[in-house]
């Protein structure tokens, strides 16, 4: 009987815990422990107050086990309340932070590793492990994993990049003065020094960590997992009509990434644009967006009568989509290139997609496979509302099925 495979996860924001950085491994530990691999998951602790993620069900499961370390950095800082003490604290503790950090101070993962280590030593101890998986953002996760990675070299490091690094567009990272990038530089040559295999959802991404590897640290296999969607964990696609026949109802339902102002400026003259152009047009649109950040939008459009802002509302998203006349994607520019989990998930409710975010990657597939309307102009608005014949493209190759067999057989 061949022996049970071990490995730990490591994912800061692992389900119940709600952050957006979860949903990818939460799908891909729920396949593992289907197949009969143990999956040890060290996270970060829930924030306080925060509901549990809607994906928190998918992670319950006899093969995965689950660890929280306190977060090592305080909520006031990472999750700022914007009440006054709050503020005050924030900048006296940001100060202190800046003065005693290398590199960018906004990666939650700072002053992690000694728990962290402790967490590793001990599960790698008492379990056969062959692997350890770390995924960033926070890319301190990383760092800590591939030192530790140093120590143990049996053991299988995958390190998993979500998003970019040193060319981020966030995390404090345009910021940061030469000497600051060149600590982050000097911590990602260790991981990429210690890594087995390096992954990202899209293939240019691990391109590009492998061409940043300007020194020609390490033998990893720089390779693609892409984000994947899993039909069983969505609701039955309803094949419904509109509540209200007259409406043409767009949905949106998720983070408001970092620069979704913008993106939403445009939304909002194109809108008033519409209204000159084609009244008629303009009377039947209605944009809803669930978010559980709306509150950081619902104020600066409360002109805009036919953008909506409302709470998160979980799966009844999927619901409301069916009802509805298109879906709607926003991104922006640190994250214009990538087709993430929600991309797939709201494509298979066979919706045409309103595409917001700049010109990248994404909206040159949406265009390629005519699933739907990157917006520009009044023009765009109206020729989505007009069009009838999206395509019907095959997910297939994007569920959880396909990738998780992918992501299997890579590991020891």
């Amino acid at each position: 009987m061949t022996e049970q495979k071990h490995l730990v996860l490591v994912n800061f924001d692992f389900p119940p815990n709600s952050g957006i950085g979860g949903r990818r491994w939460a799908k891909f530990a729920r396949y593992l422990a289907e197949n009969e691999v143990v999956v040890h998951v060290i996270k970060a602790a829930a924030l306080k107050g925060d509901q549990p993620s809607i994906w928190a069900d998918e992670v319950k499961h006899k093969n995965i086990l689950i660890r929280s370390l306190e977060r090592p950095l305080p909520q006031f800082f990472t999750h700022p309340s914007g009440q006054l003490w709050d503020k005050v604290r924030y900048h006296i503790f940001k100060n202190k932070l800046r003065a005693r950090c290398l590199g960018t101070i906004y990666d939650q993962a700072i002053d992690w590793e000694s728990a962290l280590i402790e967490a590793l030593t001990d599960i790698t101890q008492k379990h056969p492990i062959s692997t350890i998986i770390a995924t960033g953002a926070p890319f301190n996760i990383l760092y800590y994993v591939a030192k530790f990675k140093a120590q143990h070299k049996d053991l299988q490091f995958i390190a998993d990049y979500r998003d970019p690094w040193l060319s981020a567009r966030n995390y404090g990272m345009p910021e940061l003065s030469a000497e600051q990038m060149a600590h982050e530089v000097q911590k990602q040559d260790e991981v990429l020094a210690h890594a087995d295999i390096v992954f990202s959802p899209y293939l240019s991404l691990s391109k590009k960590i492998q061409q940043e590897n300007t020194k020609g640290l390490g033998n990893a296999n720089y390779l693609e997992l892409a984000h994947c969607y899993d039909p069983a964990n969505l609701p039955p696609r309803e094949s419904t009509k509109e509540r209200e026949s007259d409406t043409y109802t767009i949905v949106y339902g998720g983070a408001l990434y970092q620069g979704a102002e913008e993106q939403f400026d445009r939304l909002d003259r194109c809108l008033d644009e519409l209204q000159l152009r084609s009244p008629q047009h303009h009377e039947k649109i209605r944009i809803e967006c669930y978010s559980p950040d709306y509150l950081r939008l619902k104020a600066r459009f409360a002109h805009q009568e036919k953008i909506v802002f409302k709470a998160a509302i979980g799966k009844e998203l999927f619901h409301r989509i069916d009802e509805s006349s298109a879906a709607m994607i926003l991104l922006s520019e640190h994250n214009q290139d990538f087709k993430t989990t929600k991309f797939y998930e709201f494509l298979s409710r066979k919706k045409p997609i309103l595409y917001l975010g700049p010109k990248g990657e994404v909206a040159e597939f949406i265009d390629k496979e005519n699933l739907g309307i990157n917006i520009e102009s009044a023009a765009d608005l109206i020729n989505l509302m007009d069009h009838k014949a999206w395509s019907d493209y095959d997910l297939s190759q994007h569920e959880l099925d396909s990738l998780g067999k992918n992501l299997l057989s890579y590991l020891r």
